[in-house]
């Protein structure tokens, strides 16, 4: 029931990725080559290839006349983001908090190996996308056993296109 819930949000996803015109694209492949990523859930991505493929004509006050910028915000269940836009639809930058989500699996190996016996209880993801500086991503994970509780921050080291995990505290 699962893989087959799976495969129909797949195949709608897939659909409305298809309707968007390469224009739509275009404006926005940077900020979809940086930001969003396989290691993400399902809803993380739907809702970062929204914001990637938003129209900005659609937007409250939008005048094709006059250069300007415009601020969107885009939520989803536990989801949100809060990204600001040119007048020609290009993500400037961005500000993503992602509640309770799926972690990445080798995030949760790296904190279930250091910390043995514990579980993975809440977790906190924020992104922020400059197009200028590009993508800082931040996991703010609770941890507990017993009647203990962990803080633990992870930062993403992205160097040499090889992901790793930075602990902060």
């Amino acid at each position: 029931m699962k893989t087959l819930c799976s495969t129909l949000l797949l195949i709608v996803f897939n659909l409305t990725l298809i309707a968007q015109t390469e224009t739509d694209v275009i404006h926005n492949i940077r900020y979809i080559n940086e930001v969003v990523s396989n290691s993400e859930s399902l809803i993380i991505k739907k809702i970062q290839n929204i914001a990637a493929y938003y129209n900005i004509e659609n937007a409250d006050g939008y005048d094709a006349k006059k250069k300007s910028t415009y601020d969107v915000v885009f939520t989803e269940t536990n989801c949100k983001i809060e990204a600001t836009y040119n007048s020609e639809g290009e993500i400037l930058n961005s500000s993503e908090v992602y509640l309770d989500m799926r972690l990445p699996m080798s995030l949760v190996k790296l904190i279930l190996m250091e910390n043995d016996k514990w579980h993975i209880s809440d977790n906190i993801q924020k992104i922020y996308y400059s197009n200028n500086n590009g993508v800082y991503s931040i996991y703010e994970v609770e941890i507990k056993k017993d009647n203990k509780l962990k803080k633990l921050k992870f930062k993403i080291d992205s160097k040499a296109n090889n992901n790793s995990y930075v602990a902060l505290n």
